[in-house]
C-alpha cells in the first residue's frame, strides 16, 4: 500500500459508531497549529533551564510557556476533539518531534542527522497506519 493512500485514508478516517464526521484539512490544519503552539512551550523550557531553579527568568519562562502555550494549545485540542476520534488526533500528536526538529536547528543550533530522518520517517508512517481504515 502506497504512503499516498495511507495518507488519504488518514484524513478521511472517522469511525461511523461515534458520530464524528470524517475530519477535514482544515481540522487537521487546526491541529497543526496546535501542536506548533505547544512546541514552542519546550522552546521555553528549554530556554529556562538554563538559568538557576526559581530565578525570575526561570520562573518567568516557565509562567509564560504555560500561558502562551499550554493554555491556547488545550483550547484548540477541545476544538479538534469534536471532529477527531481522541485515536486519531492523539495519533497525530506524533508529529510535534517535526516541529521540536525545526526549533532545535533554529534557535539552539543543534543538526539533524540521518538516523533522526530515519526515525521520523518510521513515527510518521506509523502515524499513517494507526489512523487509516485498516
Amino acid at each position: 500500500m502506497s504512503l499516498k493512500i495511507l495518507f488519504e485514508r488518514a484524513l478521511h478516517n472517522a469511525d461511523v459508531t461515534s458520530g464524528i464526521k470524517s475530519p477535514s484539512l482544515r481540522t487537521l490544519f487546526l491541529l497543526q497549529v496546535g501542536y506548533f503552539i505547544f512546541s514552542l512551550g519546550s522552546v521555553a523550557f528549554k530556554l529556562a533551564s538554563q538559568y538557576p531553579f526559581w530565578s525570575f527568568p526561570f520562573f518567568f519562562l516557565c509562567i509564560s510557556s504555560l500561558l502562551f502555550c499550554t493554555l491556547p494549545f488545550a483550547l484548540i485540542w477541545q476544538q479538534v476533539l469534536r471532529r477527531y476520534d481522541l485515536m486519531v488526533a492523539y495519533a497525530w500528536r506524533g508529529t510535534l518531534f517535526l516541529w521540536t526538529f525545526l526549533w532545535a536547528v533554529l534557535f539552539f543550533g543543534e543538526k539533524i542527522y540521518i538516523n533522526n530522518l530515519l526515525g521520523a520517517g518510521i513515527i510518521f508512517i506509523g502515524i499513517l497506519l494507526v489512523v487509516s481504515d485498516e
